[in-house]
């Protein structure tokens, strides 16, 4: 047989030819079936591995898991603009002057009455820094609850779940 353009005419090339077809492709469907084996035995490995993602106990606690997107954002608009109120009125509140001054040593009195004053300011100063302070804490689990769901963390689906567990290394 003379050889072909770019096949060389000895005993390797003589020797290839007349494998037949079917064994070479024999031989190429089992190395494709080794590889989807260890494929398949990886993945569920990694799989087994993940399990923890899905236990219960393991399972962050989300409090606005049922709302929409939209009410999401809503809400965390809310928590914004209440959370800029309540820090203009503490900026209002450092801002007094302190009732002390003004007082001569004898006016016990009046000292006394600017003791109360000073008291409730700082009630008043401490109420509206809890307050502000709640309003951050619910502003970071909102942000929270919309970088899960951008993740898409937030998926109850099923094959979405299997997913995770089994490309997550």
């Amino acid at each position: 047989m003379p050889a072909g353009p770019g096949l060389r005419d000895d005993a390797c090339s003589t020797a290839l030819r007349t494998i037949p077809i079917d064994l070479c492709m024999g031989r190429f469907l089992g190395f494709v079936l080794v590889l989807a084996a260890a494929a398949g035995g990886l993945g569920y490995w990694n799989y087994q591995r993940n399990a923890h993602l899905d236990a219960p106990e393991q399972r962050e606690k989300r409090p606005y898991e049922s709302l929409s997107d939209s009410e999401v954002e809503m809400l965390l608009a809310a928590y914004q603009s209440e959370k800029q109120k309540l820090e203009q009125q503490l900026a209002l509140v450092a801002q007094r002057q302190d009732p002390m001054q003004g007082y001569s040593p004898e006016d016990l009195s009046g000292k006394l009455q600017a003791f109360d004053k000073v008291q409730r300011n700082t009630e008043q100063w401490k109420r509206t820094n809890r307050q502000m302070l709640e309003q951050v804490v619910e502003i970071e689990r909102l942000q929270k609850e919309q970088l899960t769901r951008a993740q898409g963390g937030a998926s109850n689906d099923e094959w979405a779940r299997i997913w995770r567990r089994v490309s997550t290394f």
